[in-house]
C-alpha cells in the first residue's frame, strides 16, 4: 500500500513498511492519465513510461516494479 503525501507533498508517496523507496506520482499534460516514478534516498531508480487511466493501477505497477526489483527480476 502506498501512503500519499498531504498539501505541497500530495505527489509523494511512501510504501507502508518499507522506508527504501518512494513513489512520486505525477499527470499527463493533458491531466487525464498518469504516471510514476520510483526512488530511493539517494536518487531516482526508475522512471515509468506508460500511463494510467486511473491512480490504483498506477499504484499498483509501482508496488509491483518495487517488489520485482528487490527479487532482482528488473532489467537494469
Amino acid at each position: 500500500m502506498l501512503n500519499w503525501g498531504k498539501g505541497s507533498a500530495f505527489m509523494f508517496g511512501r510504501i507502508e513498511g518499507d522506508d527504501s523507496y518512494r513513489v512520486e506520482r505525477n499527470r499527463t499534460a493533458d491531466g487525464k492519465k498518469w504516471k510514476f516514478m520510483v526512488s530511493d534516498n539517494i536518487t531516482y531508480r526508475y522512471v515509468d513510461d506508460r500511463e494510467f487511466h486511473n491512480k490504483e493501477d498506477m499504484e499498483e505497477a509501482a508496488l509491483e516494479w518495487v517488489r520485482n526489483h528487490k527479487q532482482g527480476k528488473n532489467k537494469p
